[in-house]
Formats: structure tokens, C-alpha cells, sequence
């Protein structure tokens, strides 16, 4: 017999945890969802999966992440329905080795405004880490709210406390330090950090936080005990080193405000590297925006300033929608622009790699 959940046809289990489990299926117009249905059913329970349904109503993929589509109750228990996402997670993508320096800053952008937007709605989301920034068409989307919640006093009143004092809540070695003590108390200066973790790995293939068993994760998570980043991987650009050391600093107060505000210091250390000859000193490409950028966008800012970090920004969305012949157009024309600048070497081994016989 074949399992329904509401309308929909289960084809199969994608994964499974202490709470429910998520299940690919079918819709009747036979499109392809992932469905989670909640199969632990207590008060508690109960109220942080209505949370989680009224976050994800308010963030969807115009913030960066991954929308609802329905929700409702089955006889298997309540669920939620978001798209299939095909493309695949960035733990999957680690899982080969580190990424290049300029899919790793592009990346963190992305995520880091995706992530602001949350932040500027007074949601923080508490359990960032590569498993759950899945792909949809080469664009990163942030997944899996269920430990999110409100954190401002403005909007507070929206959720439930869920999380009792000195509660731990999130994965281990993606967590700040004062999220071990009291996830309950984490504001968004915990995903400024758990932002930073990824980027460090991104850039250095391994977590920043790694050992034998959790007890020895646990440990440097406490300690907050980091490796240099320029003492990880050579030719890295020195300004990476101070905002991966703002971004994971002990102290909560010693961490960028927020996000956003990430966002904008890797936009001003990336801009200002890649800035095209002839522009005035200041003057910056402009890849940050409130907004996620649209392919028009882009194109219309390559258009209109020529600024090789557009069209590398436009290539790396290109490749990872699997279009390699229009990005490797737009890497050749990066290095046009400025064929002498700090990534022009980067670019030109990317360029190499993507040539290759039987490269897709």
C-alpha cells in the first residue's frame, strides 16, 4: 500500500531525527517535495513544530531560504511541506575538499545576507552548519528552522520559550561558546559565528572546531580554540584573517553586530581587492544588497560598471546551475577587466580546471 501524507505521494525517507522524519514525495500536479512530518507528538514538541511553520511562513526563498508550501495534519502526524531541492548540500560539496577563494567568499555573502534578513525579522536561526545550506538551481538556500526562533523584544511575543535555561540546543561543532552554556539566551551574534565556522572550513576543507570524539569538540568549542587561517592555508588575502577573527571571537560583543553587518565587511574587503582599474580609491563593485540578486541584476551592474566581481559573482552562480560554458565566458571576461589584479591568478586556475577534458 502505497503512504500518503495529506495530497501527497511518499516515494521515499531523505532523513530521519529525534523528532520526526523527512520524506520525499510527489504532489498530484507531480511535482517533487520533501515533506517533514513530526512523529513525536508532546506539548512541547507540538508548539516548537508550529514555530517552525510560522518562521518558515516568514522566510522564503526572496530571503534566502527554504520556503513553505503547505502545511497540515495526517494520520502519520502533522507536517510541513517544502520544495525538493536537487542541487545538493555544502557538507556534500566540503566533502570533497575546500573550496576556492572565491566561491568561499561569494558563498559566505550570500549566506550572510540571507542570514541578515532573518536577523533584521529578529529571528535567529541557532543551528547553521553545511548540512543545512542546500542548492536550488546553483542559488544557496538556508534550511531547517526548527531550532530558530525570535530574539527581539519587538518581536518576541510571536514565539513561544522553548528552550529552558542552560538548555543546550544545536550542533556541537557549529555552536558559539555561550550557546554550550544557554542556547535559550543566544542572540544573533551566535549565527555570526557559526557563519565564520563555515567560511573557515570553506576555505580550509575542515571545521574549526575537530577531534576525536565530542568531549574533545566540546572542549575548543569552550576555549574557542582557532587556528590562524593564514597558518591553515598560504595566499589567503590578510583582510580574511581579521574578519574570520571579529567573526569568531570569544565574547559575543567582540563579534560583528550581526549578519548583515558580515556581509558588509566581506563586501568591503572582496570589493575593494577586485576593484577594476580606473575606478576612484573608495569606490567599491557593489555585490552586497538587502536583496537577493536576480541573473538580471547581475547583469545589468556588468553591464553597467564592467566590475570583474560581478562577473564573477555571475559565473559562480552559472557553474553551479551546471551552465559551464556561460561561466567560463564570465571568468574570461573577469580577467579581461583586470587581468593583472589579486584574484587574476585564482581565476586563471579556475579557468584551467574547467577546461579540462570532461569537466561539467
Amino acid at each position: 500500500m502505497t503512504l500518503s501524507i495529506g495530497p501527497y505521494q511518499v516515494l521515499g525517507e531523505l532523513g530521519r531525527g529525534g523528532m520526526g522524519v523527512v520524506l520525499r514525495a510527489r504532489s498530484p500536479e507531480g511535482r517533487l517535495v520533501a515533506i517533514k512530518v513530526m512523529k513525536r507528538v508532546s506539548p512541547s514538541a507540538l508548539a516548537r513544530f508550529q514555530r517552525e511553520r510560522r518562521l518558515l511562513a516568514e522566510l522564503g526563498s526572496a530571503e534566502g531560504f527554504v520556503h513553505l508550501l503547505e502545511s497540515g495534519e495526517s494520520s502519520e502526524g502533522p507536517y510541513l511541506v517544502m520544495p525538493f531541492v536537487t542541487g545538493g548540500t555544502l557538507r556534500s560539496r566540503l566533502d570533497k575538499g575546500a573550496l576556492g577563494l572565491v566561491e568561499s567568499i561569494v558563498l559566505s555573502l550570500s549566506l550572510s545576507r540571507a542570514v541578515g534578513r532573518a536577523h533584521a525579522k529578529g529571528i535567529v536561526h541557532r543551528d547553521l552548519k553545511p548540512e543545512n545550506v542546500l542548492f536550488s538551481d546553483g542559488v544557496p538556500l538556508v534550511a531547517d528552522l526548527g531550532l530558530a526562533k525570535h530574539f527581539s523584544s519587538a518581536s518576541a511575543s510571536q514565539s513561544v520559550a522553548l528552550t529552558s535555561a542552560g538548555q543546550v540546543c544545536g550542533t556541537a561543532a557549529y555552536m558559539a561558546p555561550e550557546q554550550l552554556s544557554d542556547s535559550s539566551r543566544v542572540d544573533e551574534r551566535a549565527d555570526v559565528f557559526a557563519l565564520g565556522l563555515i567560511l573557515y572550513e570553506c576555505l580550509t576543507g575542515s571545521p574549526a572546531f575537530d577531534g576525536k570524539d565530542m568531549m574533545s569538540v566540546l572542549e575548543k568549542v569552550q576555549a574557542c580554540e582557532i587556528r590562524k587561517l593564514s597558518s591553515v592555508r598560504e595566499g589567503l588575502p590578510r583582510w580574511l584573517d581579521g574578519v574570520l577573527g571579529q567573526a569568531l571571537a570569544r565574547e559575543p560583543g567582540d563579534r560583528f553586530s550581526d549578519a548583515e553587518a558580515l556581509a558588509a565587511a566581506l563586501e568591503r574587503g572582496f570589493g575593494s581587492a577586485e576593484r577594476p582599474r580606473g575606478k576612484t580609491p573608495g569606490q567599491t563593485s557593489r555585490i552586497g544588497s538587502r536583496k537577493p540578486r536576480t541573473s538580471s541584476e547581475i547583469h545589468s551592474e556588468v553591464k553597467r560598471t564592467g566590475s570583474p566581481v560581478a562577473w564573477i559573482e555571475r559565473a559562480y552562480t552559472r557553474r553551479l546551475a551546471g551552465q559551464l560554458p556561460a561561466a567560463l565566458r564570465d571568468l574570461e571576461r573577469a580577467l579581461a577587466v583586470d587581468p593583472e589584479g589579486p584574484y587574476a591568478e585564482s581565476i586563471r586556475r579556475k579557468l584551467a580546471k574547467l577546461r579540462r577534458p570532461g569537466k561539467s
